[in-house]
């Protein structure tokens, strides 16, 4: 999170996020719901093979 606010969920959990924070998002269905305006990094790393 760069800035703002904002709530990742899943089925199961959901985690409300900060600016200068950071969550790993699951590998299962999810959602990112913006509670105020905000900036948000997403970085995607995928394994070999």
């Amino acid at each position: 999170m760069l800035s703002g606010l904002v709530e990742l969920a899943t089925s199961t959990a959901r985690a409300t996020l900060a600016a200068g924070e950071y969550v790993v998002i699951p590998q299962e269905r999810h959602e990112l719901t913006a509670i105020e305006d905000s900036v948000v990094l997403l970085t995607v790393v995928s394994r070999a093979g």
